[in-house]
């Protein structure tokens, strides 16, 4: 009886013992099987599903490169080259200020997700904003379109579609003295004279010029246009 209880003890103690040498005992166990916990594959397949999403949504944006909006704020309206000059030409000026004639504007474009870089800081050089005064050939109100265009994307809205500009006579507003005698003293050939013929009424003019040569070329061009008398002051 004794030797069976003997031999029992012993192949328990041989038992315990190769336990903790496989798992330093149950604490040993934990700390070698913790990746194998449900939480921590959860983990992992979280983390690997969220590495594998973002290599493939970069894919797609980097292959198919996408159309965006782009809002651009502050672009100046200007008018079109050319156009003011023009409407000076037809005896017309813009009334008011204007800068305050003419607005900022907010520009809409579509682009492509590659070509948003290009914009930063280059916005007022990529889009513009212009009005035309072409179509302005009478004083009064006119409401004008503006036109927007852009080297990058394509124009998708504008905040202002138009404005409105009131437009007046070249002279208006200038009180022009009747004025209708003139005496040019050293008067050349009667350039002068021409001159003020352009602004007021000329009737009656004394150019008074010493080289002989110029006196005879002045009465030669003015010869029956006005009442002139070119004089020579050395005759005095």
């Amino acid at each position: 009886m004794k030797i069976n209880e003997l031999f029992q003890k012993h192949n328990s103690a041989n038992n315990t013992a190769g336990s903790e040498n496989e798992g330093g005992g149950k604490g040993g166990a934990d700390r070698l099987v913790w990746y194998k916990r449900p939480w921590v594959h959860k983990l992992l397949y979280a983390f690997i599903a969220l590495i594998s999403s973002v290599t493939l949504w970069g894919y797609v944006l980097m292959s198919e490169n996408p159309s965006r909006s782009l809002r651009i704020e502050n672009i100046p309206v200007t008018f079109e080259a050319g156009s003011e000059s023009d409407l000076y030409a037809r005896n017309l000026t813009i009334v008011g200020n204007i800068d305050e004639i003419l607005p900022s504007i907010s520009v809409f474009v579509k682009t492509t997700l590659n070509d948003l870089p290009r914009f930063k800081g280059r916005e007022t050089d990529i889009v513009k904003a212009t009005v035309s005064l072409n179509s302005v050939h009478s004083a009064g109100e006119h409401s004008l379109a503006v036109n927007v265009t852009t080297s990058i994307g394509e124009i998708e809205r504008i905040s202002i579609d138009n404005i409105v500009v009131t437009v007046d006579l070249l002279t208006t507003g200038i009180d022009v003295p009747e004025i209708t005698t003139l005496t040019d003293v050293g008067s050349g050939t009667g350039s002068a004279l021409w001159a003020a013929r352009e602004v007021f009424s000329i009737r009656n003019a004394a150019l008074i010029e010493r080289e002989p040569g110029m006196i005879a070329l002045a009465k030669r061009l003015l010869e029956g246009t006005l009442k002139v008398d070119v004089l020579d002051p050395t005759l005095a």
